[in-house]
């Protein structure tokens, strides 16, 4: 995976890293400020 130099915006830097069918519902729930509901999952 090729990433830029320089971003404008940290969303950018996580869309580029995040893959998948995932990325939607992650960067809703990021957006939404639930980051803490994907503790639950790597507990």
């Amino acid at each position: 995976m090729k990433l830029r130099e320089e971003y404008t915006c940290p969303l950018e830097l996580t869309h580029d890293l995040i893959r998948g069918k995932w990325k939607p519902i992650i960067l809703w729930q990021l957006g939404k400020g639930n980051a803490s509901c994907f503790l639950f999952y790597y507990q």
